[in-house]
């Protein structure tokens, strides 16, 4: 298996995004208005901070990188943020197709050593071109 393990990778990985950016975030949005939940698209990760997280967090590989597009939900209580997440997972939110969820409110999780105390939801989601991009849901 070759890893993509220089910044050409990542070059090649904001060209791709560049030409479905109009697009990725449409069924997430819908999603959050079809339950009257607030949705905020995030700006691109920038090129410095993903290359300096390629480093850190994952020895070089720039293939493991996975938010370099990012949106949120905001939940006004946890009611309604159980509501979005099964409206998602019963397959509700067509076009969202989810790889990864990491639950950062689990008491296991250590926030302050790993997030700085910041807690949320995190959804991988697929596109139809294969690209991955980050889901955050917030209270």
């Amino acid at each position: 298996m070759k890893f993509r393990t220089n910044s050409d990778y990542l070059i090649d990985l904001e060209s791709e995004f560049e030409e479905v950016d109009d697009t990725i975030f449409a069924e997430a949005e819908a999603a959050a208005a079809a339950l009257g939940l607030r949705f905020h698209p995030g700006p691109p990760k920038k090129n410095a901070r993903a290359m300096e997280k390629a480093r850190l967090a994952y020895g070089g590989r720039y293939d493991l990188l996975k938010d370099l597009r990012r949106a949120s939900i905001v939940c006004p209580d946890i009611a309604s943020m159980v509501r979005l997440i099964k409206h998602m997972a019963d397959g509700k939110a067509s076009g969202l197709s989810l790889v990864r969820v990491k639950n950062r409110f689990d008491r296991k999780f250590k926030a302050k050593d790993e997030s700085a105390g910041y807690r949320d939801i995190q959804f991988s989601v697929l596109t139809a071109q294969g690209l991955i991009w980050e889901l955050q849901v917030h209270l």
